[in-house]
Order: structure tokens, then sequence, then C-alpha cells
């Protein structure tokens, strides 16, 4: 057998063994360091790898009981000319760095104050995620701070809030969680 049949033998065979290893890594409850990999995006020029996106929407290849085992994992991470800059770019991160609180809701609905005729219909309007915080205490005052707003705002125009408005905060976690 050749030298270049035995290495291409021998890459194959590690390249098979290698999800089973990671796999077996990943079913501890323990793995606390994720290796996530940036999402790939469709531009006008083609695939590009979005390594600017937040952190949570980057998807998770693998979990690993330390950053260590991680980063080994990571520098050993099979690619091929496609996917090697999203290998490179890839990172290890632990687990809480990863999750975030969105800030959500409805709008309320306001009628003029003093105003006997007004009606108002039941059609509430929402939002998604339009603000992000790291910890569930700072989204819930960001929820407080945007229903206080809007009721000044509200009365600052005139205006009497009849349907109040509603924020609620979700946690979001990584794709692939």
């Amino acid at each position: 057998m050749h030298l270049r049949h035995a290495a291409a033998l021998a890459l194959v065979g590690w390249y098979l063994m290698m999800p089973t290893v990671a796999g077996c890594v990943e079913n501890d409850a323990r793995n606390n360091w994720p290796l996530m990999m940036p999402p790939i995006v469709k531009t006008e020029h083609g695939d590009k790898i979005d390594v600017s996106a937040p952190l949570n929407r980057w998807w998770t290849a693998g979990k690993y009981p330390s950053r260590e085992s991680c980063e080994w994992f990571r520098a050993r991470w099979p690619s091929d000319a496609a996917t090697r800059q999203q290998v490179s770019s890839a990172k290890c991160v632990y687990i809480d760095d990863l999750v975030v609180w969105c800030l959500g809701g409805t709008f309320g609905k306001e009628v003029p104050k003093g105003c006997s005729s007004c009606f108002y219909t039941l059609e509430i309007r929402g939002f998604g995620c339009v603000t992000e915080f790291k910890t569930e205490a700072q989204c819930k005052l960001g929820a407080d701070k945007y229903v206080q707003d809007y009721y000044v705002e509200a009365d600052k125009r005139g205006d009497l809030v009849v349907v109040p408005p509603e924020a609620k905060c979700s946690e979001i976690r990584p794709l692939g969680d």
C-alpha cells in the first residue's frame, strides 16, 4: 500500500469516527461549552459567513465539558474549502453567555381625553423582539419602562389609554438547542 493511500484511509477513518466521538461527549449534561458556528447568509454576491450576527443566532455544532475540549474539537473539525472559513470563525462560548432576553408585546389603544363619542377597535397590533437584554431582570425593567413611556406619551398627546399595552420578556437560546 502506498503512503498516500494509507494517509487517505486514516483520514477517512478519522472523519467517520469524529461525529461519534462528538456525539458521546455531547450527551453529558455538564457540557456547558458549545462550539458555535456562524450562520451563512445569502447575499447578492453569493453565500457569506455572518460573523457579526449575534451569538444566539449561530448554530450549535457540539457541546463540551470544558473550553479546552471544545477548542480541541474545533481545531480538528472536518472542513473542506467551502466550510473552512465557517469552521475557522467558530467560537467556544460558555452557555450562559448565549442566552438573551427579548422584549416584545402589543401596542395599547388610545382615544382623545374627554371624547364621549369616540370609539376604538379591538384589533391589537403586536411587535416582536425589539430589544435584547442580557438578563431577565434587565428585560423586566425594560418592559416596565415601555409601558410607563406608553402612558406618558399618550398623556402628552392628550389621549387616554383605553386598552393597556403589554410588554413581555422571552428567553432566547442559540439555534440548535
